[in-house]
Order: structure tokens, then C-alpha cells, then sequence
């Protein structure tokens, strides 16, 4: 049991660690992409937050002379609470060579006869709280809270969607294979419509699904159809799915950070941004209005 603990001990060590750094490598990335605005494309945009998810898996820094987080001065041995001193030097007295115990009992010679009495000078330890511990069960709690949630809605969301069958329209799947076919796409993706969403989405990790909302036929043209497909695919193409899977348990890891979150939802728009720039990458040129079109009806 000691050995479990001192080894949840260590990773919240390095969970404390890390989640600064990264608050800093966030700022960092925020105010590159101010400086840099429209010299930096979507892709490097997007490119600068995965830059963040590697220093968050990154067990330990590479050595380096000058870094930005030495300025800090703080290392990881800072951030354990460190013990208090043994009991046994606060009685020390006159002579440090020595040391005293409260609880044990003096020897006192009275007429010929030995009688045993206890110390006068006993101290009453005091009581520390120990506050790392207290932050490792509120983060244990943390960890376990939101981990239990993001398990349990995806769960449930699986079993839900997992009830719908498979849209067979020919001219429907048509379309669909075409776009797949413009991103070399071989592994399967099921095409579903269900009124558990509300916009189009892609869902799974192993298993694919792309998910449209409930009437999309009746108020999306074809060529609105098409362009729908492209962003979603290109969701895929990319790995986007891992990634996010991913950032959701580095979310739930991290969850006491709130630079982190802002983090997170910045990140997810420049990822919108690099996937339509990865869309539009691998259409004609005459396609790009339309897209545009498209992507504002469907936020609408």
C-alpha cells in the first residue's frame, strides 16, 4: 500500500509540475499567434497547440541551459511538502550530541529504593497539516469525477447512436464515396442520420461513424452535401479523432487548471480552421465559395 501511494505521490508531483509549465507554454503560444495574426497559416495555427499536448506527455524536460521556466527558479522537489523535523531534536537541550524521548521514563533513587517518574520537560508534539496530501485527494477526486463522466456520456452516447441504421440512399452514398475517394480513405465510415446531434460530426476511435442531424436532406443542396462530407472526412484524414480523444484525458488529468481549458477551446477552433484549409486544399478553386457558404449555413 505505501509503495501505491508514494507512486500516485510521485505522478501528482509531476502532474503539478507540468501544469505550469504548460499555463506558460500557453501564454507563449497565445501571444505568438497575436504577434504573428495572418502570417501564420490555420495549420501552423493548429500546429502550435499540439506543441503544448507533447509537454503535457513529456515525463521530464530536456536539459538546457536557458529555458523560460528557469526564471521561475522552482524544481520538483519544491513542490512536495517537506516533513517536519524529528521529535526528537526539540529536546536536544544543552547538549546536541543528544537527544531525549518524552515517553521515556526517568530513574529516581529515594531511601534505597528505585521509583520511576516521568520527565518534566515533556513537550507536546504539535500537529502539521499536511497540505500536499490534502491536494492529492482533492485531485484524485477531481480525476476520478470527471474521468467516471467523460466514460459514462460517451458510453451512453455509443449505445445510442449504435441503434440507428446505417443511411442506404444510393445517390447518397454516391456522393459520400466520392468524397472519401478524394481523400484515400479505405477504412469504412458509417454514414448515419439521427437527431442526437445537432450539427454534422464524426465520432469514434476505432470505428467510425459521421453523424448528420435529423432533416439534413431537406435543407442542404447536393453540392451543400458534398462540401459537408469534405470537412467531416478531412476530420478523419487528418486524426483529429485521436487527438481529441487524447486532449480529453489530458483534460481530465489537468482538470484544476483553468489556463488549460482556454487552452483546450482555442485549440479546438484553430483546429476548424485547419480542417477546412485542409478541405479546401483538395478541391477546385471554384469549389471554395460554395464551402464557404456551406460552413456558415450549417453554423447558422
Amino acid at each position: 500500500m505505501s509503495n501505491l501511494t508514494y507512486l500516485i505521490g510521485g505522478v501528482f508531483q509531476w502532474i503539478l509540475q507540468t501544469t505550469w509549465q504548460a499555463a506558460v507554454l500557453t501564454g507563449l503560444i497565445l501571444l505568438a499567434q497575436w504577434l504573428l495574426r495572418k502570417r501564420l497559416s490555420p495549420t501552423w495555427r493548429y500546429g502550435l497547440w499540439l506543441l503544448l499536448v507533447v509537454r503535457l506527455l513529456m515525463p521530464v524536460l530536456p536539459q538546457s541551459a536557458f529555458s523560460v521556466f528557469n526564471l521561475a527558479g522552482t524544481t520538483p522537489s519544491q513542490l512536495v511538502a517537506t516533513s517536519p523535523p524529528p521529535l526528537a531534536s526539540a529536546y536536544g537541550g544543552n547538549n546536541p550530541g543528544k537527544t531525549f524521548r518524552s515517553d521515556v521514563p526517568t530513574v529516581a533513587k529515594r531511601s534505597g529504593e528505585t521509583v520511576l517518574a516521568h520527565s518534566p520537560t515533556a513537550v507536546k508534539p504539535t500537529w502539521k497539516m499536511d497540505w500536499f496530501g490534502v491536494a492529492l485527494c482533492g485531485w484524485l477526486a477531481g480525476v476520478c469525477f470527471f474521468g467516471a463522466r467523460l466514460v459514462w456520456t460517451n458510453g451512453r452516447f455509443r449505445a445510442r447512436i449504435g441503434r440507428y441504421q446505417p443511411i442506404e440512399d444510393a445517390n447518397v452514398m454516391r456522393l459520400f464515396n466520392e468524397c472519401r475517394t478524394i481523400f484515400k480513405i479505405n477504412r469504412p465510415v458509417q454514414l448515419i442520420e439521427s437527431e442526437e446531434v445537432e450539427s454534422p460530426a464524426v465520432y469514434g476511435l476505432w470505428r467510425k461513424w459521421l453523424l448528420l442531424p435529423d432533416g439534413i436532406f431537406e435543407r442542404f443542396s447536393t453540392e451543400q452535401l458534398r462540401c459537408i462530407f469534405l470537412h467531416e472526412l478531412a476530420h478523419i484524414k487528418r486524426g483529429d479523432l485521436g487527438v481529441n480523444w487524447l486532449v480529453a484525458w489530458l483534460q481530465v488529468l489537468h482538470w484544476f487548471n483553468p489556463a488549460l481549458w482556454l487552452a483546450w477551446a482555442r485549440m479546438k477552433a484553430d483546429r476548424e480552421m485547419a480542417t477546412d484549409a485542409f478541405a479546401l486544399a483538395h478541391v477546385h478553386a471554384s469549389d471554395h465559395a460554395p464551402y464557404g457558404e456551406t460552413i456558415l449555413k450549417v453554423l447558422e
